[in-house]
């Protein structure tokens, strides 16, 4: 089963239904669309999983494009709060990966 890794601080707001979408530079060419994957706890080899996901969308958006309700989706209070944290994790980045998923 493909996998997508998340930082601890995800783990309860995906359980509870809070966070329901990633944005990524770039996933894993076994992540698709309507599948099931597991979301494991942090980035290092052998992390735990947590929960089961159903993916249910994949696109690329440019980060101009992205909205509020995008923050709220990603368990987040305001578009810019979304948009600080990308800038720290994709510093220049112009467009990303949009996941969107729901506990399965």
């Amino acid at each position: 089963m493909a996998t997508l890794r998340f930082t601890g601080k995800w783990i309860e707001p995906i359980r509870a239904g809070v966070k329901t979408q990633t944005l990524r530079r770039q996933l894993p060419s076994t992540v698709i669309m309507a599948d099931r994957v597991n979301a494991l706890n942090g980035y290092r080899k052998g992390g735990r999983p947590f929960a089961e996901l159903e993916v249910m969308s994949i696109d690329r958006v440019r980060v101009s494009e992205l909205t509020a309700e995008d923050a709220g989706r990603e368990g987040l209070d305001s578009l810019a709060e979304l948009l600080e944290v990308l800038e720290a994790l994709y510093p220049g980045a112009g467009a990303l990966m949009r996941v969107r998923f729901r506990v399965v």
